[in-house]
């Protein structure tokens, strides 16, 4: 899977909403940047489409979990139930909060990046590694675990271009 069948058209408020999984631990403004470049590169393969006669539906709207963490956590209950909420959450209409998800940084994750990320793949939405300085998107084909008494780094990405 490439860029441009990354992310198939499911509107909220009328955008694609991408869920930008990142580590905590990262500076508030290299999640801005990373989230900014992957929406700028999402919004040009979207234009691409569009202009070929492709219809691509809403153009993307990233959330960092950052973001989306501050602004939904409360109503939510908290970390535990937030993060659930993440893949498979809908809106009051029934569309989904996120029709994918990015992961910015290492592939190598804690545990509940790990978790919000295998939500995703389980329900059948797409996730992708994106590295911001080239702003190349590969398909992440499973989350796997390497040492589960790890919290901090006991899962890995599986990328498409990788040999299982």
């Amino acid at each position: 899977m490439n860029q441009q069948q990354a992310f198939a058209p499911a509107s909220t408020l009328g955008r694609t909403n991408i869920f930008m999984a990142h580590d905590k631990a990262m500076e508030d403004l290299d999640i801005d940047d990373a989230r900014a470049a992957l929406e700028d590169a999402l919004t040009a393969v979207a234009r691409a489409r569009d202009q070929a006669g492709v219809p691509t539906g809403p153009f993307p709207f990233v959330i960092s979990g950052r973001d989306d963490y501050n602004a939904r956590s409360g109503g939510c209950g908290g970390w535990g139930p937030w993060a659930q909420s993440v893949a498979q959450g809908t809106t009051a209409d029934g569309d989904p909060l996120f029709s994918g998800a990015a992961r910015v940084g290492s592939l190598v994750l804690g545990r509940a990046t790990a978790d919000i990320l295998a939500g995703f793949l389980r329900a059948g939405k797409p996730v992708v590694w994106f590295d911001p300085a080239t702003r190349q998107a590969v398909e992440v084909v499973a989350v796997e675990t390497v040492n589960p008494e790890e919290w901090k780094t006991g899962w890995r990405l599986r990328l498409a271009t990788e040999a299982p």
